[in-house]
């Protein structure tokens, strides 16, 4: 059964509908991503010690460096020259490993979001991603920010936040205007049949792999339906939405967008190709 959802206007004025994911996939999917975190951390970390890197070389590059405010220091904590294996080293210890932890998490969620359109390797198993709450796409500063909030939202208090959101989303989500959605859109069956049966001979504006590309999944998704809600649409609100869902795709493409005839039909053979490719590789 599906569950509620979000739907939100694109700059093409083409209503786009998303349902919000559940806490408990949401959960999972950071769970997993954690889990290979500390996997990746713990590698790194047999690497440095394997390469050499000890805590008595470290005490000693300090002491090198610092001098007599070292070893002082060490004596105000009453440590002295036990440090290496006292409380101090183990305070040390964990609280380098919290940045580090921080960092790399933080590192780890906003690259993986930046390269993969919203998506963790946990998220994409899970079939969930981040998407923008306006509908516009996903931009580098909306994935910095709502992942340098990670730190915030660890706070036990704010965990209530995303259990009482109509969006389920957590602080670094409302600041950075995103939220989490299931990875599956409405499947437009009818449309996507007709495409790939349609001809090769009928295209009349051929495109290349690389001009195809460039073409973000909001904009295909928002042409797509377009083509299932077009029978239902005034003949003004046919040519209307045409003319911008094939002016937007032209300019992601790098060319001139097609005559006010042929709006429909650019955006008609975009689609086919764009789905006749994607059916070819899954072959």
């Amino acid at each position: 059964m599906a569950g509620p959802t979000v739907t939100f206007e694109t700059p093409e004025n083409v209503q786009v509908s998303y349902e919000p994911a559940g806490l408990g996939t949401r959960f999972i999917a950071w769970f997993v991503d954690s889990l290979l975190l500390s996997i990746l951390m713990f590698v790194i970390f047999v690497a440095v010690i394997a390469a050499g890197i000890m805590t008595s070389e470290v005490a000693d590059f300090l002491r090198e460096y610092l001098g007599p405010v070292f070893d002082k220091l060490l004596d105000m904590l009453g440590q002295g020259e036990a440090w290496e294996s006292g409380p101090v080293m183990q305070m040390v210890f964990w609280a380098v490993y919290s940045v580090l932890m921080g960092f790399s998490s933080f590192l780890y969620f906003g690259l993986f979001e930046y390269m993969m359109d919203g998506r963790t390797p946990g998220k994409k198993w899970l079939h969930i991603r981040v998407v923008k709450d306006r509908g516009f796409t996903l931009d580098a500063g909306s994935i910095f920010l709502r992942n340098i909030f990670r730190i915030i939202d660890q706070i036990t208090l704010l965990w209530i936040v995303p259990v009482v959101s109509p969006k389920s989303q957590r602080l670094g989500d409302m600041v950075a205007g995103t939220l989490v959605v299931r990875d599956k859109p409405r499947k437009l069956s009818r449309v996507r049949e007709e495409l790939l049966a349609r001809p090769q001979h009928a295209i009349r504006f051929p495109l290349d792999g690389a001009q195809l590309a460039r073409l973000d999944e909001k904009v295909l998704q928002a042409a797509e339906q377009y083509l299932d809600r077009y029978d239902d649409l005034s003949a003004e609100q046919q040519e209307a939405l045409a003319l911008r869902l094939s002016a937007s795709m032209a300019q992601r493409m790098g060319q001139e967008p097609p005559e006010r005839g042929m709006a429909l039909v650019f955006l008609v053979d975009a689609l086919s190709q764009v789905f006749k490719r994607r059916a070819r590789r899954l072959a």
